[in-house]
């Protein structure tokens, strides 16, 4: 499966956990992973996400970014 996996954050803030980081994301953000590595969500107070699957071959401009 080459899909990847975006959060997108609608409202407030939120962190996105993996393995070797944790990475803030504000209203607006938006971050890329694999959906293969541990990874998890945390917020501090009220936030709301979407969480997409993406396939990189719909977005040709990105591929190299995806591997």
């Amino acid at each position: 499966n080459t899909d990847k996996l975006a959060i997108f954050t609608n409202t407030g803030q939120m962190h996105l956990v993996t393995k070797d980081a944790i990475h803030s994301l504000r209203e607006g953000d938006c971050a890329f992973f694999f959906p293969n590595r541990i990874h998890g969500y945390r917020t501090e107070e009220k936030s709301e996400g979407i969480l997409l699957i993406v396939n990189p071959e719909l977005v040709p401009g990105y591929q190299e970014e995806f591997r």
